[in-house]
């Protein structure tokens, strides 16, 4: 069950869905359908309007793409040993509920969860050094338009918060950073259109340093040490 990956598919928003990135994997539909050794996109269409609970056994890493643009998954639940995020992994999944909580996560990659408009929290992202960008995606950030996100922990081991990370995440009011010293901000829109009440918390003994740092400067009244 540690390695197991379970999705909630309603197809009262659409009767199929596709994933992404699990060649070979064994996959339980939840209707009572599986198959063995996926191919590398595998798409089910279910015969019956319900909420079914898709299971991808044994993922250790969350590929490329591998749940992009399906609206019709409204909650995952994921194993704590996920040490890699692909790019566009859970991007534009607006129905999808979770908080990203990956206490082994060493590499995040970009736009991850780009337009994920019910995550609620992000609680873990384990050890990673950066949060990326890639411009030939265009100017979208890697929690962009994450409309009901509250809260965001922000590892110690963070080095660099990419362009627009958290743009119009129009709910944060937290966020809470562990990093002694202040990551590097590609530019000041990384926090743009957040909750016109957020603050940041920064490790005690490193309010000033984060304060006068470059591109957080500009959130420097709203900082506080913990």
């Amino acid at each position: 069950p540690h390695t197991q990956t379970v999705l909630t598919v309603d197809t009262s928003i659409s009767n199929s869905v596709t994933l992404r990135g699990c060649a070979g994997k064994r996959i339980s539909w939840g209707d009572g359908h599986h198959e063995e050794g996926a191919g590398a996109s595998t798409t089910h269409t279910y015969g019956e309007t319900g909420e079914y609970q898709v299971v991808i056994h044994d993922i250790g890493a969350i590929p490329d793409s591998f749940i992009q643009n399906q609206t019709n998954v409204t909650s995952a639940t994921l194993p704590p040993s996920i040490t890699h995020v692909g790019i566009f992994a859970f991007a534009n999944c607006q129905n999808l509920e979770m908080e990203v909580n990956f206490p082994n996560l060493d590499t995040l990659g970009y736009n991850a969860f780009t337009g994920c408009g019910k995550i609620t929290r992000v609680v873990s992202l384990g050890q990673i050094t950066s949060i990326s960008f890639n411009s030939a995606t265009g100017s979208i950030g890697m929690f962009e338009g994450c409309a009901s996100l509250v809260e965001v922990n922000l590892p110690a081991t963070l080095v660099s918060i990419d362009r627009n990370a958290f743009r119009y995440c129009a709910a944060l009011t937290t966020v809470t950073l562990y990093a002694a010293t202040p990551p590097s901000l590609n530019n000041t829109n990384a926090f743009q259109s957040n909750a016109a009440n957020r603050k940041f918390y920064v490790p005690s003994g490193c309010l000033s340093a984060y304060q006068s740092a470059a591109g957080w400067s500009l959130y420097a009244e709203s900082m506080i040490e913990f």
